[in-house]
């Protein structure tokens, strides 16, 4: 699931540093009726994964024009 979404992000975005966040979505851990959407963030290297979790509130988030 980290490397489909570091691969094919639906959102990106790079933090301080040279950080990058990207999100996917993830039928692995979706629902019926419920999207859910995978939160990984990865070194400046560009290769290391330091978090992946959920992000329930990804479509908030995108609504309010966060990311």
């Amino acid at each position: 699931m980290c490397e489909r979404t570091k691969d094919e992000p639906m959102q990106e975005h790079e933090q301080e540093g040279g950080w990058m966040v990207y999100w996917g979505h993830a039928p692995e851990l979706s629902e019926p009726g419920r999207d859910q959407y995978l939160r990984v963030v990865v070194l400046p290297d560009g290769e290391t994964v330091w978090t992946a979790h959920p992000d329930r509130n990804f479509r908030k988030r995108v609504e309010r024009g966060e990311i």
